[in-house]
C-alpha cells in the first residue's frame, strides 16, 4: 500500500490521474509543478491523508489558498497542510 507520495520538478505535469486507489496515503508532497492545475478531485476522500505540502506551484497555491481558495474546502480536513505562498 502506498503511505507517502512525492512529485517534484515535473513542468510539464498538468494534472494527476484520477484512477488511483490510494486509502492508505497519509503524505503527499507535490514541488515545483508550475503547470499542475488541480488535485484529485476526490481528494476530500483522502481520509488517511494527515500531510499536504505544496511549493512552487502557482495554481495549486492559487487554488487550495486557506483564505482564498475555491477548493480549500477539498483540502479541510487534513491536519497538517503547508501551501508555499511564493
Amino acid at each position: 500500500m502506498i503511505e507517502r507520495v512525492r512529485i517534484a520538478n515535473c513542468s510539464n505535469l498538468t494534472s494527476l490521474a484520477q484512477n488511483y486507489s490510494l486509502v492508505s496515503l497519509n503524505a503527499l508532497w507535490i514541488i515545483n509543478c508550475p503547470n499542475l492545475t488541480s488535485l484529485w478531485e476526490g481528494i476530500q476522500g483522502f481520509t488517511s491523508l494527515k500531510r499536504l505540502h505544496i511549493e512552487d506551484c502557482p495554481h495549486l497555491t492559487m487554488r487550495y489558498n486557506r483564505q482564498t481558495g475555491e477548493d480549500w474546502n477539498k483540502i479541510a480536513h487534513i491536519p497538517d497542510v503547508h501551501i508555499d505562498m511564493d
